[in-house]
């Protein structure tokens, strides 16, 4: 028994496996994550050390020398890439396909650790990351604000928002850009300097000595243990200007003299613009592992929930969303899809063997013949279409048109008996035209018995 007729004798349990599958394939659609890139698992760890103030040379020689030494050590590593720049440098480590990452990380963030007993003093410890070419950037979250400084935004999306937002699952949280961070700066006026004979590393070190952090104690009095906190750092800015820098026989010189402090921002690295307007913007960047379509809706219902902790001058808002083309991409895959399953039908539908029925003894041989009209000559056409599909009689369409238009048969007649034989003999006549002429088996034997009364084309054909 074959599969057909198995389906045929138990209809109930086909509809019922069709149902389990439909809903099967709704659940695995809602769940699965829908993304353009999948999981890629590059085996690639990237090492950034930040140093300021040092120049290329300087990076390499002192820093990234020593980690490159090391990084050799790792199991399953392949190659080390470094780039040094001002300040900066990144160490880029490929591993061999099929190393255990987790166990990569561990080695790398521990020969870390060893490298850095060999750096200058004052050397912080490096951005150690995994990279993935699915984590990709889908969005910005936008500050703007009309009163606000750009140093004002920045620290209100470092300290107020980042914190919320890193908490998003499939979300890395990058800090701000845009803006600059905010930073007590020291403004020393080299012509004083020179006036008073003072370097600025006698400045440097007076503002670190005044600025020195130590923790609070307690005091023993009158039966009481009381914290008491000390004043070693300022509470107020303008307090480090009046930090003594040398003193002596001669009159104290202060940092008022010869600098200015004020509460300002760093150096700008970075420039964002909205409107026209300097802004400062947070990178929504995915996971490797995370749905676009899941991390934009997570972040756009949180909107409101970040809005809540700014100042009411100061607006956040989701913009450049990369969603739209994820949900064109999936959208043109269900119609590709749908069109895949229409033509495998059409295919499935139109091909394989023609079809026979075996005679019965209750019929006739008229009967038989017309049940099977495509096995004969007298149903099918077949010597009418021959001298359409053979170019030993084909001297132009219009001529043969007109040869057979003399034997009484219109052109919609020579259409239907054309595709007719198409089936059979393969000629140029396309198969798929059938539905749109109709080939009802009784009207083609009562055309080709009008024009040919069935001279000597009882006879069947062989397939």
């Amino acid at each position: 028994m074959n599969l057909p007729q198995s389906a045929l004798r138990r209809p109930f349990t086909v509809v019922v496996m069709a149902l389990a599958v439909a809903l099967a394939s709704v659940l695995a659609w809602q769940r699965m994550p829908k993304d353009i890139f999948p999981p890629l698992n590059v085996p690639t760890i990237y090492v950034s050390q930040p140093y300021g103030g040092m120049d290329p040379a300087q990076m390499e020689g002192y820093l990234t020398y020593y980690f490159e030494y090391h990084f050799l050590y790792i199991s399953g590593i392949e190659h080390v890439e470094s780039k040094s720049i001002q300040g900066a440098a990144i160490i880029k480590l490929q591993f061999h396909p099929g190393t255990d990452m987790s166990q990569a990380m561990a080695e790398t963030v521990a020969y870390v650790n060893r490298a850095r007993a060999f750096m200058p003093p004052g050397t912080i410890p490096p951005f150690v990351t995994r990279f993935d070419a699915g984590s990709v950037p889908v969005g910005q979250l936008v500050f703007s604000s009309k009163t606000r400084s750009v140093a004002a935004m920045q620290d209100a999306a470092l300290n107020l928002v980042r914190p919320l937002f890193a908490t998003l699952p499939g979300v890395s949280a990058p800090p701000p850009f845009g803006g600059n961070a905010r930073t007590v700066v020291v403004n020393i006026k080299p012509e004083r300097l020179q006036s008073y004979r003072i370097s600025p590393d006698e400045v440097v070190q007076a503002i670190t000595e005044a600025n020195l952090i130590s923790p609070s104690g307690n005091l023993m009095m009158g039966g009481k243990y009381p914290l008491v906190l000390v004043n070693s750092v300022p509470r107020n800015i303008k307090d480090l200007e009046a930090v003594p820098i040398r003193t002596g026989t001669y009159p104290t010189i202060f940092v008022r003299d010869v600098a200015t402090v004020s509460d300002s921002s760093d150096i700008v690295t970075s420039y964002a613009l909205i409107n026209g307007r300097r802004t400062v913007y947070i990178p929504v960047t995915k996971r490797a592992d995370a749905s676009t379509l899941d991390v934009v809706n997570i972040v756009k219902q949180n909107l409101p929930k970040f809005q809540g902790v700014l100042p009411s001058d100061v607006k956040v808002s989701y913009e450049f969303d990369q969603s739209p083309f994820v949900i064109r991409a999936l959208a043109g895959l269900i119609q590709e899809g749908a069109l895949g399953k229409i033509m495998a039908g059409q295919v499935y539908w139109i091909g394989g063997e023609l079809w026979m029925k075996p005679r019965q003894p209750n019929w006739t041989d008229m009967e038989w013949q017309l049940r099977n009209w495509n096995y004969f000559t007298w149903l099918s056409g077949d010597h009418i279409v021959d001298r359409q599909c053979n170019p030993d009689f084909s001297r132009g369409r219009n001529r043969n048109l007109r040869s057979l238009q003399a034997q009484h048969l219109s052109r919609s007649t020579l259409k239907r008996h054309r595709i007719a034989h198409a089936l059979l003999t393969r000629c140029s006549v396309r198969v798929t035209r059938l539905n749109r002429y109709g080939t009802n088996p009784v009207r083609l034997a009562a055309l080709a018995a009008q024009a040919h009364r069935c001279g000597g084309g009882c006879v069947p054909r062989k397939q």
